[in-house]
């Protein structure tokens, strides 16, 4: 099946190189479209010419067209072909299902996106344009400009000088002004002096020359000619300023007040809360050794497993499923169950909710260890696997 895979691929290249449309029975169509040079001037980065590829899963007829082009090309009779087609989309879907994205060497990467819809991004070394074909993305170091050397010989910049008429009317300043104010400030400095020190203006003032004595009285005597009491009485004060007791004092007629008992409790509910946690750790999942390419040699068998009675889950339980896989046709469900029988899984179930089939690895009653037992997917066997309540 590998080596199919491989050849179905190349000749996907070999046809969008030729072709700008190409349909795959069952899976999807591919379109693609001119897409001019571009420069990226900021990391350097150079794109010639390429087909950008576009990816359209809602079309799936199947026009016959790719099919008559492997058979001419392998050599081999087209009922072979169709038979290799169907089991080449069986596989990516699945693959799809299971790890959520599936590369086609040389074009790109189909993956589930969060509407759980099939949707393609095209590899960024990929091109399909027979113009430009091999021609590479190109990388190219940034160019180191010379800054143009300064001229050494330049002559210093001249300055105008001040006109002559600005320099004579610089040199004519009026001396004679700053000397008469001079005089001015002196005159009215010894005058101010001299009637400070003759006693004539307090004479104007109306001053009979007595001294003046100042008393000072402290609060004591103050309070001793007065006859007031300065003293402190609790009784006058306000009552936000009046002594209050401490915190440590305790009134004499102090009430004792009741102290509450905890409710007891229910030893019933108690047990079975205990005896829940103990079932909830009991469950065992058998699996097989940890192996991250479970799904590396895929074999495609859509036949239904022998016991699909027993394993087929129709009706909600409110149950917590791990699925490893989803599908819209059951032959793909059953290939996967198969497989991972195969495998080393001894407990999975094929569970039907509307139009979707999908496989679980374990059922569970309690979301964290459904959690859990996801984690363990991921990490140990490379599944993409999630949690479903149904």
């Amino acid at each position: 099946m590998t080596s199919d895979k491989h050849l179905i691929e190349e000749h996907i290249c070999g046809w969008l190189l030729e072709h700008d449309s190409l349909l795959i029975p069952e899976l999807g169509q591919f379109e693609s479209s001119y897409q001019g040079a571009e420069v990226h001037s900021g990391i350097h980065h150079w794109m010639p010419p390429s087909k950008r590829i576009s990816f359209y899963p809602s079309s799936k007829y199947n026009d016959g067209q790719f099919e008559a082009y492997l058979s001419e090309q392998t050599g081999l009779p087209l009922a072979d072909i169709q038979d290799k087609v169907r089991q080449y989309v069986a596989a990516v879907k699945i693959e799809v299902s299971v790890q959520r994205s599936y590369t086609i060497h040389g074009l790109g990467t189909l993956y589930l996106d969060e509407g759980e819809v099939m949707s393609f991004k095209m590899a960024e070394n990929a091109n399909l344009l027979g113009d430009s074909y091999g021609l590479p993305n190109l990388f190219s170091k940034p160019v180191d400009r010379e800054e143009p050397a300064e001229n050494l010989d330049e002559e210093d910049p001249i300055f105008e000088e001040e006109p002559e008429e600005y320099d004579r009317t610089r040199k004519r300043r009026p001396i004679g002004r700053y000397v008469g104010a001079g005089i001015v400030l002196t005159g009215t400095a010894i005058g101010a002096w001299y009637l400070a020190n003759s006693g004539i203006v307090p004479k104007l003032l109306g001053d009979k020359g007595g001294d003046t004595a100042v008393i000072v009285r402290n609060q004591e005597d103050t309070s001793q000619d007065t006859g007031e009491d300065l003293s402190t009485d609790e009784q006058n004060l306000p009552l936000d300023e009046r002594a209050t007791p401490s915190a440590t004092e305790t009134p004499a007629n102090t009430q004792n007040t009741p102290v509450e008992t905890p409710a007891k409790t229910d030893n019933k509910a108690a047990k079975n809360t205990q005896g829940n946690t103990t079932n909830s750790q009991s469950v065992k999942v058998e699996l097989p050794p940890p192996n991250r390419n479970i799904l590396g040699a895929l074999a495609i068998n859509p036949t239904p497993p022998a016991n699909l009675s027993q394993v087929l889950i129709k009706a909600p339980s409110k149950q917590f499923y791990v699925i490893v896989g989803s599908f819209d046709k059951a032959e793909n469900a059953y290939s996967l169950y198969n497989h991972m029988t195969q495998k080393g899984f001894r407990q999975l179930r094929i569970v039907e909710q509307g139009n979707r089939v999908r496989v679980s690895s374990y059922v569970f009653a309690d979301r964290e260890q459904a959690k859990t037992h996801e984690q363990t997917l991921k990490t140990q066997y490379g599944i993409d696997a999630w949690v479903l309540q149904f």
